[in-house]
C-alpha cells in the first residue's frame, strides 16, 4: 500500500487531497489501509482503483486539457473557478489509476498504452513452463495469476468445444489429425498450444491476441479485423509463451499489472513490445525449433526439431518431451 500511495503522490504533483475508490462502480475505501498492508487484503480480483482528487486548500482547481494521460496530471495552463461536480468527476477520471487486477478494465477505465509516462514500461511476466504456458498466459491476462493453472485446463476444454462445434472449419486437414483425436489430445495437460488455439481463444474472449515471436521478431495478431475492443500481448521464444504487461512504476506488484489494452490506443504498447522483442532477439533468447534436439520422455527416443516431435506425437500419442544438447 505504501508504494501505491507514494506513486499517487508523485503522479499528482500537487498538494491535493484525494480519496481511493475501488470496484465498479467505484466505492470509497474507508478507512485508508495502513502503508504496510498488502493490496490483496482489501481488493478483490478484477477490482479497479480510482483516485478522486480534491482541490488544494485556497487554490483554484486548474483546467485540465483533455485528453490527460493516466497517472500524471499536466501542469495547469491557467487558474479557473472551481468546476461543477460533473466536470470534476470527468477530470478525476483522466487521472484515475485504471488498474485492472488481471481483468480488462471497465469502459472508461482502460489504461493508456503509450509507455511514455514516468517509469511505466512493457515487461515480461514469466508463466510456468508446465506444457500449458499458452493457456496459462491467456488466463493470466484475462483473469489474473490466481488460479491460472486451473483456468488453463478450462481453456483447453473451450478449444475442444469449439472444434467439435464447427467440423467444417476444423477439419482433419486443418488440425493435422482426426478432430476427435485432436480434442482428446488438446485437453491433456502435457500438450502444447499454437496458432489454432490462439485463434479460438481470441474469438472466445472477444479480444485480440498479439503473439510476438522472438526468433523471427514478427507479430501475429489473432482477431484483428473483428473489431474486438481490447488486446492482450504474448511473447513466444520458440518453445514457451509468456505474458507482456505494462507495469506502472518500478517495483510495482504484479497485481497492478495492466495486461489488457484498449485496441484503439495500443500502438504505443506495441512499439515498446517490438523493442523488447528486438532486444531479446539480439541476445538470442529463443530456441530454434527447426534444429533443436529433443528426447521423448515416454520412450526415450531422440528427435530433431519441432516437426520431428510433432510427427512422433501423432504416430505414438507421446507428448512429453524435453530439450537436450
Amino acid at each position: 500500500m505504501g508504494e501505491l500511495t507514494a506513486h499517487i503522490n508523485g503522479a499528482l504533483e500537487t498538494t491535493s487531497s484525494y480519496t481511493l475508490l475501488a470496484g465498479y462502480p467505484p466505492q470509497p475505501i474507508e478507512p485508508l489501509p495502513a502503508a504496510e498492508e498488502a493490496l490483496s487484503n482489501f481488493l478483490k480480483s478484477g477490482d479497479t482503483i480510482v483516485v478522486r482528487v480534491g482541490a488544494p486548500a485556497a487554490v483554484a482547481v486548474p483546467v485540465v486539457p483533455p485528453p490527460a494521460p493516466l497517472l500524471k496530471s499536466p501542469a495547469p495552463e491557467q487558474p479557473a473557478p472551481a468546476a461543477a461536480a460533473g466536470d470534476m468527476e470527468d477530470e478525476e477520471m483522466q487521472i484515475a489509476l485504471a488498474l485492472s487486477l488481471g481483468q480488462a478494465a471497465p469502459a472508461g477505465f482502460m489504461a493508456g498504452a503509450d509507455g511514455t509516462d514516468g517509469a511505466e514500461r512493457i515487461m515480461r511476466r514469466v508463466v510456468p513452463a508446465d506444457n500449458s504456458c499458452l493457456f496459462a498466459a491467456v488466463a493470466h491476462a484475462m483473469h489474473g495469476s490466481a488460479g491460472r493453472r486451473e483456468r488453463a485446463d478450462g481453456l483447453r476444454q473451450v478449444v475442444a468445444g469449439a472444434v467439435r462445434a464447427d467440423p467444417i472449419q476444423f477439419s482433419e486437414a486443418m488440425l493435422g489429425q482426426d478432430p476427435d483425436a485432436y480434442c482428446a489430445w488438446i485437453t491433456r495437460q502435457d500438450t502444447w498450444g499454437g496458432h489454432i488455439e490462439l485463434a479460438i481463444l481470441s474469438k472466445h474472449f472477444g479480444v485480440e491476441i498479439a503473439a510476438f515471436d522472438i526468433q523471427t521478431t514478427r507479430v501475429d495478431v489473432y482477431g484483428q479485423g473483428e473489431e474486438y475492443p481490447t488486446r492482450i500481448l504474448l511473447l513466444y521464444d520458440g518453445v514457451h509463451y509468456d505474458l507482456l504487461v505494462k507495469t506502472l512504476f518500478d517495483g510495482a506488484p504484479e497485481e497492478l499489472d495492466v495486461s489488457v489494452f484498449d485496441a484503439h490506443t495500443v500502438d504505443g504498447a506495441m512499439v515498446e513490445a517490438h523493442s523488447l522483442v528486438a532486444e531479446q532477439h539480439g541476445l538470442r533468447k529463443f530456441t530454434d525449433t527447426s534444429k533443436f534436439t529433443l528426447r521423448c520422455l515416454v520412450c526415450q527416443k531422440g528427435l530433431v526439431g519441432e516437426a520431428g516431435a510433432l510427427e512422433h506425437a501423432k504416430s505414438t500419442g507421446h507428448a512429453n518431451f524435453c530439450e537436450f544438447k
